[in-house]
């Protein structure tokens, strides 16, 4: 569901409400970096089972980028590696590993 009008989900909500053991992937769009950050380290410390997390970056803020090492997964946006340099998809996955 897209809707540009819900508020952001915090780091409360999704300890409340998301049941890990449910889930063998996550994935996040890169937002409210605090926050999504604290999701990832509880999934992390998730110990019953290994859960793949992804991370999309699709905006040009440069807050996004320290999401970058969280995710198992990364989707970047032509636009994001067009603003850093990249010309290729080879391009982008040399400047952001």
């Amino acid at each position: 569901v897209h809707y540009r009008d819900l508020p952001e989900l915090t780091f409360e909500d999704f300890a409340d409400r998301i049941d890990l053991n449910e889930y063998k992937w996550i994935h996040f769009e890169g937002r409210n970096v605090s926050e999504v950050s604290k999701m990832i380290r509880a999934i992390r410390n998730f110990e019953s089972h290994k859960i793949t997390v992804s991370v999309e970056i699709e905006k040009i803020r440069p807050e996004l980028l320290e999401l970058l090492p969280e995710g198992d997964v990364v989707f970047l946006s032509k636009e994001l590696a067009r603003h850093h340099g990249c010309k290729t998809a080879s391009d982008a996955l040399r400047h952001f590993s």
